[in-house]
């Protein structure tokens, strides 16, 4: 079947979990779950051939995102995948992440004690300004983004 708004507001649930594949876009489907969720998959493999293992990937919410924008998704996880590199992965990494307070918290307790530049132990006085400061202006501001995220301008 060919996945269109129409389509898929026609589908029904079903006792199990199916995937509808489209006709146009191959390893593109709709997964429609029983209690009536409907989301847009993608299957691929990297590298390998067929040897590869069988991956799938959610690329949208029916709902929040229309059956071409999930068709756009798919092709390009699908471009990735043909270029060896793991869309999936990709999304593991970045959620799994250290944010920015956890390695302020980490830097709080083992890296303040000495000094960058010469390796010298540091005055209490110092290491408690430099971690007061930390906590009370980088981790309100962008403590919760993920290192992997932070660019520099």
């Amino acid at each position: 079947m060919r996945l269109t708004k129409r389509s898929v507001d026609a589908v029904m649930p079903e006792a199990v979990d199916r995937i509808y594949w489209d006709d146009e876009l191959p390893m593109f489907g709709l997964r429609v779950r029983p209690a009536g969720k409907k989301t847009f998959v993608v299957q691929y493999r990297v590298g390998g051939g067929r040897k590869a293992r069988l991956k799938k990937l959610t690329v949208g919410v029916y709902g929040t995102s229309t059956v071409d924008e999930a068709r756009i998704e798919a092709k390009a996880v699908l471009r990735k995948a043909g270029l060896g590199e793991d869309p999936a992965e990709e999304r593991l990494r970045h959620r799994t992440a250290a944010t920015v307070a956890e390695l302020i918290d980490i830097w709080s307790t083992t890296g303040v004690t000495t000094n960058r530049r010469t390796g010298e132990p540091r005055s209490q006085q110092n290491i408690a300004n430099e971690v007061a400061q930390a906590n009370h202006h980088l981790k309100p501001l962008i403590g919760h983004r993920p290192v992997v995220d932070l660019t520099q301008k």
